[in-house]
């Protein structure tokens, strides 16, 4: 459904809109666009925080400087998803190498199994498995 309305002044207009809490209840008269900016300002003026009253003739001042990034980024949590990663790494790494590789890397790092190896232990295990691949 489309719906169009005509307006022949912007004095119509505005007696046809509904009043919003916190409005005087009766309409503006407003014959110009001047009279409308006038309008605006002063219930802007009227009805705003400091934090947001920004008169309409100035431009936005210049943006603060960004702070740096720090240098190290905080290690993302390993999840069960990032052994899954692990394992397809360990993969090709024995279907690259065609032994055992991967389970020669398990055993180094004091495991028997991957399932077995805490979460925390795997970015090492991957780092491994990464420089076998390169290799």
């Amino acid at each position: 459904m489309k719906i169009t309305v005509t307006f022949d002044s912007l004095g119509e207009f505005l007696a046809c809109m509904k009043v919003q809490e916190g409005f005087d209840e009766t309409p503006v008269a407003v014959n110009s666009f001047d009279q409308a900016m006038d309008s605006v300002q002063k219930l802007a003026a009227e009805g705003f925080t400091e934090a947001t009253d920004v008169p309409f003739d100035e431009e936005p001042k210049e943006n603060p400087p960004k702070q740096e990034k720090p240098a190290e980024e905080p290690a993302a949590a390993v999840t069960e998803d990032f052994r899954a990663d692990v394992r397809k790494a360990l993969a090709k790494l024995n279907k690259q190498t065609g032994q055992n590789t991967a389970a020669e890397i398990i055993k180094a790092a004091g495991y028997k199994r991957l399932t077995e190896v805490p979460l925390e232990k795997l970015p090492a295990i991957m780092d491994k498995a990464k420089e076998a691949l390169d290799a």
